[in-house]
């Protein structure tokens, strides 16, 4: 797996790498790069979702 790192920060990149570790021993059984690429991505994101809008676009579905 290619890492870039272009932080601008020595912690920013030690903590990316700390998450890293983080996650493959939380889940090294089911790892895959992809797997972990998406991890490291989220871990280390700093976007919030807006829930409230996410609730609201959902379309209610009434059981059959």
């Amino acid at each position: 797996m290619k890492v870039a790192c272009l932080f601008g920060s020595t912690y920013l990149c030690e903590s990316a790498f700390s998450d890293m570790n983080f996650i493959k021993n939380k889940h090294r059984t089911c790892l895959t790069d992809a797997y972990l690429e998406d991890s490291v991505r989220v871990a280390v994101s700093s976007y919030t979702p807006d829930y409230s809008a996410l609730v609201n676009s959902m379309q209610c579905q009434a059981s059959h």
